[in-house]
């Protein structure tokens, strides 16, 4: 019997799902990561089963769990797409062209107040890069190629990077004059940041300072944070600047101490002379700077 895998038949997309899937462990974690519905992972897993003719994950729990043989082609999967990715790296590098397509990994508030306001000037200093927007607050991996370029909150753990540490984010607790007049602290009410994976420090602080009082409101975006505040929805932790840029809210003196956030610029090392992202790099820090001036 012939146990062969016909590569000419090899659908590498199937394989690239998989990877995804044994990174995290969880079909919907990885569906947003891809960007596509839950189903979609699970068939593409299947489909690379049927075409390996081995059996990679355990349907028995309600869980998908790797078996054996599925954690051994998790690996060699690994090992594969770091080799690619750092041979697009290299490719990338070593181009003398100026077009340069550009992925940034930032999270939402940052692209709507700090960078979105200066593109056009980009557009004029730069108009042979193209720039594409990762709006989300997990930072896209640079080894894996999901990003070129990233503004981390906090400074980035992982290996080969470049940093540079581009600004700081101060953090208070803000509500609605309305909401607070007349009502005690035993009484307050407060809108959390909300959180797939680990839980943020500034989710931690604002838990911390609400005790036992509720949390009425979760959610991702401190842009929607901020206008519930302004709503009389409760109390917000937000970025200080937020809080000010609009009006309508009143600092709360809640917290026992600062909380600042920093911000850091992020490049892997063999993308960090690439045409394009020196410029891009350049305009990110100029951005940052003029928000701090």
């Amino acid at each position: 019997m012939d146990f062969a895998v016909d590569s000419t038949q090899f659908d590498w997309e199937n394989l690239r799902y998989f990877i995804a899937f044994a990174r995290i462990r969880s079909l919907a974690a990885a569906a947003r990561v891809l960007n596509v519905e839950h189903a979609t992972v699970s068939r593409r897993i299947a489909a690379l089963e049927s075409a390996l003719k081995i059996r990679l994950v355990d349907r028995r729990s309600h869980r998908y769990e790797l078996t054996e043989n599925g954690e051994r082609i998790a690996q060699l999967g690994n090992r594969m797409q770091e080799t690619a990715c750092a041979l697009s790296r290299t490719v990338c590098a070593i181009r003398t062209e100026r077009v340069a397509d550009i992925t940034l990994s930032t999270p939402p508030h940052l692209a709507t107040h700090f960078i979105a306001p200066h593109l056009g000037r980009l557009r004029e200093q730069c108009p042979d890069v193209n720039v594409r927007i990762l709006s989300s607050l997990r930072m896209a991996s640079m080894a894996r190629r999901e990003a070129d370029i990233a503004i981390s909150v906090g400074r980035p753990t992982e290996t080969d990077l470049v940093v540079r540490k581009i600004g700081t984010l101060d953090f208070g607790f803000f509500a609605a004059p309305a909401y607070l007049q007349g009502r005690s602290e035993a009484d307050y009410e407060f809108i959390a940041h909300d959180d797939d994976q680990e839980p943020s420090p500034q989710r931690i602080w604002l838990e911390h300072a609400a005790g036992q009082r509720p949390v009425v409101l979760r959610v991702k975006s401190f842009d929607v944070q901020a206008e519930a505040a302004r709503a009389g929805a409760g109390i917000a932790l937000l970025p200080v600047f937020m809080a000010g840029a609009q009006g309508g809210l009143q600092r709360v003196a809640i917290e026992e101490r600062p909380l600042h956030a920093e911000l850091w610029l992020v490049v892997h090392r063999d993308m960090r002379t690439a045409p394009g992202i020196r410029a891009m790099m350049d305009f990110l820090i100029d951005c940052f700077a003029a928000h701090h001036e």
